[in-house]
């Protein structure tokens, strides 16, 4: 068998090759002393790539703890946003709870007022400030259950801004007056004269001849309705002068001449009576003995003959 003999490189080219890797103490040595150094050289560079490496695997290490920490910081912001999310949705519905709750209770507080009122009915005193104080606590409990309804619709409006919208609806409709008549009309006036036992009837319809043809009759021979009616036996054939009678107007301007029927066919009393200052003249309404204005709200230059309050009604009747 033919064996191969390694070659050593001369001593030359080892010097040279010390040269290129930088080892400078190669003078003087002798060939096996620069293999040895030309190894140690290598070892230290196989050394130095190996500790390169490591330091490459610590950043990118590095690296991916930043990631880990950057997205677990994510997370963490994330879970606090639902938290903050859930706290909205729990603190919204809880607002939505309290503000049924406070219908519920203003509700249960008008329901309250109303049964004290009715209770109240026998201990007034029937006058000027009753009626007053009537017409505005009517006027709180319509604008307490108003708002209520609305706020089921636009609760994020105020209080005031829901009357406004109201008011506004209804000025458009032109209905807020008639209202108040009617609850004038079937509420305090009903009420004192029934709490008086005062006998009467309401709208009575006359002909054109001023006699009594039905109650509320619209039709045919109807040529006025009349409010109130006061006395006994009040039936249909009977002519309007037997009797008193009460003209409710809760703002008078130029409607009480609707009642012109009452200068031909003359009733024992004639009364106008009205919540407002918007009267006529004491002249112009041809003020007397039969004729009279109740005002709980007089003029400043009030010109009647008979300064009747409120609380006059019923001793006039």
């Amino acid at each position: 068998m033919n064996s191969i003999t390694q070659i050593k490189p001369s001593k030359d080219v080892q010097i040279k090759k010390c040269k290129e890797l930088g080892i400078s103490t190669y003078t003087n040595k002798t060939l096996e002393q620069l293999d040895n150094d030309i190894n140690k050289k290598f070892e230290n560079m196989t050394l130095d790539n190996d500790i390169n490496k490591k330091i490459e695997n610590m950043t990118l290490d590095n690296d991916i703890n930043k990631n880990i920490s950057e997205n677990m910081t994510l997370d963490n912001d994330i879970n606090k946003n639902i938290a903050e999310n859930m706290t909205l949705e729990n603190d919204i519905s809880a607002e939505k709870e309290k503000k049924e709750n406070d219908i519920n209770k203003n509700i249960e507080e008008n329901m309250r007022l109303e049964n004290d009122i009715s209770k109240m009915t026998t201990e007034i005193k029937f006058n000027n400030q009753y009626v007053l104080s009537r017409m505005e606590e009517n006027k709180l409990i319509k604008n307490s259950l108003i708002i209520q309804e609305l706020k089921q619709i636009v609760p994020l409006l105020s209080d005031v801004e829901l009357l406004q919208l109201y008011n506004k609806s209804i000025s458009i409709h032109q209905s807020k007056i008639q209202g108040n008549g009617n609850f004038l009309e079937n509420d305090i006036l009903v009420g004192m004269l029934d709490l008086n036992n005062i006998p009467y009837k309401k709208q009575v319809t006359i002909n054109k001849s001023g006699i009594i043809v039905g109650f509320n009759e619209k039709k045919g021979k109807c040529y006025h309705i009349i409010d109130f009616v006061i006395g006994e036996n009040i039936e249909v054939g009977k002519s309007i002068t037997e009797y008193k009678v009460i003209s409710c107007k809760t703002t008078c301007r130029e409607r009480w001449t609707q009642d012109d029927w009452s200068y031909t066919f003359i009733p024992k009393l004639y009364i106008l009576l009205t919540i407002s200052d918007d009267y006529p003249p004491s002249a112009r309404f041809r003020e007397d003995i039969q004729r009279k204005i109740i005002t709980c709200i007089p003029k400043r230059k009030d010109d009647r003959i008979y300064k009747l309050n409120f609380e006059n009604l019923i001793e006039e009747l």
